[in-house]
């Protein structure tokens, strides 16, 4: 039988964005959905009458498995910070196969939040929460890591400011060590450019354009880029280490977009992509992502990436984001090492 068709990660992480801020809104309101809307006859509302959310950040999105066509969705999503104007909320993704009884996880991601009120300013309207469970008060020390590691990498970045021209290039010819010696071309090879303008349908009810069409339309040129590099259309996103939402995007904005190759590993890489927009004459960005793609082959075996990055002649600018990428390819590492070791320590002691 034909192979069935994959759900893009873009796809999925819309849809995650969404459940997020339904999951936000219910904790502030009561409400699932309610727009933001200035006060009638001049009257002072209660403040949470007037209120709405946005999502700021986007962490430690991972995907376990594909999304196929025909599987049963269930997402769902629980608070695991909140107060002042945050919100924190773990979005989960289980699949359910008609040939199968038993739900498999398929993605989670961890959401940031703030409440805001019509005129897009933060409110401290947020109720606390309480953790009860073992799982939950798991997951709020997950996010809090994950919030942790955010600050460690900004730390890490301004010690990159400090460094040569040649410093950056000595430390990138260092994660090629261990690979398989392969052909490398220059970063502007790698790049990939898109511009677009968001018409009316995709506007969210603070009216500025919704957060999973922009994950949606980032990934996919992530995807794009990572295919375009390895010259294989079998190239898939495996997470994504975090994602900013630095301004808003508004519908009469000119939207461009720039996807570059900032690290290569043996089947995986990470991808680099940045939004900006023209404001007052001059660029603005409004969100940037890290994803982590893999290289396969037809069947879904790994498949060694043949082609590797040239550092020499790249700016300085750009030699930081990509020393950055490896140091969240090593975090990541060393964390996986971790678990492991704990996994199997736990293990003898049973």
């Amino acid at each position: 039988s034909a192979p069935k068709e994959r759900l893009s990660a873009g796809d999925l992480m819309g849809l995650m964005d969404i459940a997020a801020g339904r999951t936000a809104m219910f904790h502030i309101t009561g409400f699932k959905l309610r727009p933001a809307r200035a006060p009638k006859n001049g009257s002072s509302p209660d403040a949470k009458e007037n209120v709405s959310v946005v999502t700021v950040a986007a962490d430690r999105t991972l995907f376990y498995a594909p999304l196929l066509q025909g599987d049963l969705v269930s997402v769902k999503g629980r608070i695991i910070h909140a107060g002042g104007s945050a919100v924190g909320v773990h979005v989960g993704v289980n699949r359910l196969r008609y040939t199968s009884s038993v739900p498999t996880p398929v993605a989670e991601a961890f959401f940031s939040m703030v409440a805001i009120n019509s005129s897009l300013k933060s409110v401290k309207v947020v109720p606390a929460v309480r953790l009860e469970t073992e799982e939950e008060i798991d997951l709020h020390q997950t996010y809090e890591r994950s919030r942790k590691l955010q600050q460690d990498n900004a730390a890490y970045f301004k010690t990159l400011e400090s460094c040569s021209h040649q410093e950056l290039v000595s430390r990138l010819k260092e994660e090629s060590e261990g690979l398989p010696r392969r052909p490398l071309v220059p970063v502007a090879s790698t790049e990939t450019y898109a511009n677009r303008l968001f018409f009316s349908g995709y506007l969210n009810h603070n009216h500025t354009i919704f957060g999973g069409e922009i994950l949606r339309w980032m990934e996919s040129h992530a995807v794009h880029c990572g295919r375009c590099f390895t010259r294989n259309r079998h190239v898939y996103t495996m997470g994504m280490h975090s994602m900013s939402f630095n301004n808003p995007i508004f519908l009469t904005d000119w939207v461009s977009l720039r996807a570059r190759v900032a690290l290569v590993r043996n089947t995986t890489m990470e991808v680099d992509v940045k939004i900006t927009v023209e404001r007052e004459g001059a660029p603005l960005m409004t969100n940037r992502a890290s994803f982590v793609l893999i290289n396969v082959d037809n069947v879904g075996a790994k498949l060694p990436i043949t082609t590797g990055i040239l550092h020499d002649g790249a700016s300085e600018k750009w030699l930081r984001q990509c020393a950055m990428a490896k140091y969240r390819y090593e975090q990541s590492k060393q964390a996986r090492e971790e678990k492991r070791k704990m996994k199997k320590d736990s293990q003898s002691l049973k």
